[in-house]
């Protein structure tokens, strides 16, 4: 049911646009378009009731601005992403807890394929924080110790790198479209790890901070449903 109903919500609104199109809504002689959109991986999944793996692309919300005149805009996008889970096991628990927020600002240029399509390139800063927090409990009433390990890490990066955007204009205020991007990141990473066994002395705690450097390249396959005003 849940499958179907997003079946008839996705036709209800391809439905509407193109009646919207049909009616030749006059076009305002505004200086710039604004463009709000969300990624919709997840309803795609939904709909063809996929089991494949989430997309890389940690983006949900886009903003885009840009000047119809020259085609020069700005945008924007964020992404925020928290899981919290608690299992219970033999004598004890295992929690995770992990946090993860994106964040990217940009520069673009924008041009017409043809009436339908449209595309863009440009440059993009990033900014990603990510914290994850594991451990463990047990407490054996049969032999009446207590063990505990935890392990917390913290993440932060900053970096960037140039992407290219490709849209399918449903009619004027609607749009598809996906993008392929390189970024480059660096940062670092601070890990403590607290251990508590019986039989082994007191509680220990290490705490390592590395430096992480990489780059990736993001293939066209994240896809926004966008409204243009």
């Amino acid at each position: 049911m849940k499958k179907i109903a997003l079946m008839f919500l996705l036709a209800g609104t391809l439905t509407n646009a193109i009646a919207q199109e049909a009616a030749k809504e006059p076009e305002q002689n505004e200086v710039c378009d604004h463009v709000i959109g969300v990624q919709i991986n997840g309803l795609i999944k939904q709909l063809v009731n996929s089991s494949a793996s989430s997309a890389s692309n940690p983006y949900l919300l886009t903003y885009d601005m840009r000047s119809k005149k020259t085609g020069w805009g700005f945008r924007a996008g964020i992404g925020y992403n928290s899981i919290s889970n608690v299992t219970p096991s033999t004598y004890g628990q295992n929690k995770v807890d992990n946090t993860d927020m994106s964040l990217r600002v940009g520069v673009e240029r924008g041009f017409k394929l043809s009436k339908r399509c449209s595309a863009a390139v440009g440059i993009d800063l990033l900014f990603n924080h990510n914290d994850d927090f594991t451990s463990s409990e047990e407490n054996d009433p049969y032999t009446n110790t207590f063990s505990s390990s935890s392990n917390k890490s913290m993440i932060t990066t900053v970096g960037g790198g140039p992407f290219g955007q490709l849209s399918y204009h449903i009619n004027r205020r609607i749009l598809v479209g996906t993008e392929a991007s390189f970024y480059y990141k660096t940062g670092q990473k601070d890990q403590t790890i607290d251990n508590l066994q019986p039989g082994y002395g007191p509680p220990t705690e290490s705490k390592v901070s590395t430096t992480v450097t990489g780059g990736s390249f993001y293939m066209p396959v994240v896809f926004y449903l966008s409204v243009s005003f």
